[in-house]
């Protein structure tokens, strides 16, 4: 790509196309939606700035027409298709199907190494739940108990290479007295994904939450609001929730009362039906 980006940096092909357009306008000084899409074989003006605001979908001869222009290479075309296709996938599937492929290219996984210890943290959905089940009262570090524990939703293989992982990257130590216990209280991270990994993570859990819903009443809380929001009500929402989330997370920290007696999953999900409802203008 003859602006020096990097395409295997990218999760978010609309992010790659919005940085593309800037450094080629900043390099040439004449470059222009116009101008991408006249070599790109389109009649439209506006097309590539509705994509990039994620107005409008690209289909499979766009993705072509698009990498051409680019410059992209045989590979990098793959890529960027790859990456169209999970930006712009519908169901869970069809995200973990696109995710899978995206982590082929041996350079997307070397560029995700930058992700460090939590990209391993969240690459199986069950390495967190694992590392709290140890806090939980009675806990064994037989990987049939932990399998039993969690109801046989991970096998006893899966939760022995839970707890190798997890004591490998320093997520679980053993005490004076042999016992596993955690290394710090608490995990966060930030609050956008900024990796596949994470992203991955994320869909699963809110596959197993679609599952409690056959669970009784009181071992779970789902509910629901729909609201008619202004921009700037979305964004004060979504502020509201991130300080929940550190409320929860100060709690948590400061009370130290009893020994936990279970793992629980707390999912927020806030998001638009419309568009541009949450978006600043």
């Amino acid at each position: 790509m003859d602006t020096g980006i990097d395409i295997y940096d990218y999760t978010d092909y609309r992010k790659l196309l919005k940085d593309y357009y800037e450094r080629k306008r900043a390099k040439t000084g004449r470059f222009s939606y116009r101008l991408f899409l006249r070599c790109a074989g389109f009649r439209a003006t506006n097309f590539l700035s509705l994509v990039i605001n994620g107005k409008r979908n690209l289909g499979m001869s766009s993705v072509q027409r698009f990498a051409r222009v680019m410059g992209l290479a045989p590979r990098e075309k793959l890529f960027f298709g790859s990456l169209v296709h999970l930006n712009q996938a519908n169901t869970p599937l069809e995200i973990e199907e696109a995710l899978n492929r995206l982590a082929e290219f041996r350079e997307f996984r070397e560029a995700r190494k930058l992700d460090g210890e939590l990209d391993i943290y969240f690459s199986q959905w069950y390495f967190p739940v694992v590392r709290e089940l140890v806090r939980v009262e009675g806990f064994s570090e037989r990987p049939a108990w932990i399998s039993q524990k969690l109801a046989g939703l991970i096998s006893a293989d899966q939760a022995r290479e839970a707890l190798d992982t997890l004591q490998r990257i320093g997520l679980l130590k053993k005490n004076d007295a042999g016992k596993l216990e955690l290394s710090d209280s608490h995990l966060t991270t930030d609050h956008e994904p900024k990796s596949s990994t994470l992203a991955q993570y994320h869909y699963k859990m809110m596959e197993y939450g679609q599952r409690q819903l056959r669970a009784s009443p009181r071992q779970r809380e789902i509910s629901a609001l729909t609201m008619s929001l202004s921009p700037e009500q979305f964004q004060e929402i979504r502020k509201r929730v991130r300080d929940f989330q550190s409320d929860i997370q100060k709690f948590l920290a400061n009370n130290k009362n009893g020994r936990p007696a279970a793992v629980c999953q707390l999912n927020f999900q806030l998001f638009n039906f419309s568009t541009d409802g949450g978006e600043k203008r």
